[in-house]
């Protein structure tokens, strides 16, 4: 696993600094927040005391345990409570629990502590535990119940997996999210847990000597509310670097690149480097690429770790003149009735005049700007854009005496799709910006679902379908999180995984199949085979698409 040790030892600086008179966890000082050891203390004594001696009577009593000290009253269980520490959403759904429900939760558990956590163990308690439970509470509270529990068991080699700031930390520490949506797999666990220890050797080797896995749950709490921190004052930081030194130097690149990747963008450094550059040099950037692919996305995350003001303008197929970009003069009350894109562009002029050089950036970004003709509507600004070589800030004359300026801090992207929604572009567009194709490599689709798919089964399936079309009919981020989420709320409704993904493969993937490009033919065979014998609704679907493709020579969904 990846391991950022200057970001670690940054943590532990951050750490020391926050808490001046730590030494160590067996000498914590005034400063250090006690109240969540000492709250987990008080359960871990709980459980000595009521649950433990239980693992040798009955899964209801061992049930009934269990329950009991969640539901006790604890001298700290507000903070705890606070920090997002304590599965209160599923305690108020126990009461929902049937006798014979609650004796068979009791049993998995038992099997759960019974057997150290094991993979095996744990996996079949997270699918147990998701079809007993439905939807009476979410997927992650289960996480949240079987960690606890093995934490209060052994607190020197488990901690209690919270989602939000665990994924945090290791995200800071790794560069990796490790828990998913979804239910908890002995996979994930395992995973987590070893990085757990990971961090206990390296807090140990940097002299924090941590008592148990408690104190390093606590020191990796810290470190998620640092991240916290850091992505909500970025873009205040990254404005006032850049106010005082508008050229990026590699250092500053590099933790762009990271910033945009925090966000949890799948995207190599090639690629932000290039739309950096071209944001820096042209000014005006057109990015390519598939549907879903995070053409849009990109703009906002990079405008966002700038710290820059950021305005996303769909076009519309409709649109012909710079009237329908700009607005209009209206003869009848002799006012110009401007659009949100035009008094942007006012805001950021306004700024240039201010504040000159130091003035911040602002991002305009027209979505789908080939809907319509661009050397059209946008003519205006092409034309402009030819003069920024010449002079500072040009500007042109509208109807109405109204005057558009467009000075350096204002920069231009478009997003475009190549398919027979859109039109073409005129060279005079093309010689004006700067043009990147982003697609999705094998290793980020994988990635991706990973994250998002905790079950190895339908996770394999949907990575094989992928491979399958991304040739000739590549599949976006947004598809693939549409499948993971409409799996996972079938999952909660205690449908089959493969029923769903059968839905879905006909709903989501099929549709992409279409043209008449030879690739495109082939990539619905391999997918009619991949899916024949196994999900019924979409061996049917492509063997109607292929007896249509057998008398017209084109792939169709319809």
């Amino acid at each position: 696993m990846p391991w950022e040790q200057r970001i670690f030892e940054d943590a532990c600086q951050r750490f020391r600094s926050d808490f001046s008179d730590f030494t160590t966890f067996e000498h914590p000082g005034e400063r250090y927040p006690k109240e969540e050891r000492n709250g987990k203390l008080e359960l871990v004594g709980l459980y000595d005391e009521y649950v433990r001696p239980n693992l040798k009577n009955s899964a209801q009593e061992f049930y009934n345990a269990y329950v009991g000290i969640l539901n006790h009253p604890l001298s700290q269980a507000d903070y705890w409570a606070g920090m997002g520490m304590y599965p209160l959403t599923t305690l108020k759904s126990f009461d929902d629990l049937s006798t014979e429900e609650s004796a068979q939760y009791g049993q998995m558990l038992m099997q759960v502590v019974e057997s150290n956590g094991s993979l095996d163990a744990i996996t079949h308690y997270g699918n147990s535990a998701a079809k007993l439970w439905g939807k009476r509470t979410h997927l992650g509270d289960q996480r949240n119940l079987v960690s606890l529990l093995l934490m209060l068991h052994d607190s020197t080699r488990f901690m209690y997996l919270s989602k939000n700031y665990w994924n945090l930390s290791s995200k800071l520490l790794s560069g990796e999210g490790l828990i998913s949506g979804g239910r908890i797999t002995g996979e994930e666990f395992e995973r987590c847990q070893r990085f757990a220890q990971r961090v206990r050797v390296a807090l140990e080797g940097s002299g924090y000597v941590p008592k148990d896995m408690i104190d390093v749950q606590s020191f990796l709490y810290r470190v998620g509310k640092v991240k916290e921190s850091q992505e909500e004052t970025w873009n205040q930081v990254q404005s006032d670097e850049l106010q005082a030194r508008p050229e990026l130097d590699s250092a500053d690149l590099k933790r762009l690149i990271h910033q945009i990747r925090l966000k949890g963008m799948r995207i190599d450094q090639a690629t932000v480097r290039q739309y950096h550059f071209s944001m820096r040099t042209r000014g005006f950037v057109i990015l390519a690429g598939p549907s879903g692919v995070g053409k849009t996305w990109l703009t906002r995350l990079y405008a966002n770790a700038l710290g820059a003001k950021y305005l996303l303008a769909p076009v519309a197929p409709n649109w012909s003149t710079n009237e329908d970009l700009l607005g209009f003069f209206n003869p009848i009350d002799s006012e110009f009735h401007a659009t949100a894109f035009l008094n942007f562009i006012d805001q950021a002029t306004d700024s240039w005049d201010q504040n000159g050089g130091d003035a911040e950036e602002f991002h305009l970004v027209l979505d789908e700007m080939n809907l319509a003709r661009v050397e059209h509507y946008f003519s205006l600004f092409l034309s402009l854009m030819e003069m920024r070589s010449e002079t500072e800030v040009p500007e042109t004359r509208l109807t109405g005496d109204r005057v558009v300026r467009v000075p350096p801090n204002l920069k231009f992207s478009g997003t475009v799709n190549m398919d027979e929604t859109t039109h073409g572009f005129a060279d005079k567009v093309f010689d004006r910006a700067q043009l990147i194709e982003l697609s999705i490599s094998s290793d980020a689709a994988r990635e991706h679902i990973n994250e998002r798919m905790s079950d190895a089964a339908p996770r394999e399936v949907l990575l094989d379908l992928w491979d399958r079309m991304a040739r000739s009919c590549p599949v976006g981020f947004r598809v693939l999180d549409d499948i993971a989420e409409y799996l996972e709320l079938a999952e909660r409704e205690g449908v089959a995984w493969r029923v769903a993904l059968d839905e879905q493969i006909v709903s989501k993937l099929l549709p992409k199949l279409r043209g008449l490009d030879p690739e495109v033919a082939e990539a619905l065979r391999q997918v009619s085979t991949r899916v024949e014998g196994e999900f019924p609704r979409a061996t049917a679907k492509c063997q109607s698409m292929l007896q249509r493709l057998q008398s017209t020579d084109v792939v169709s969904f319809f």
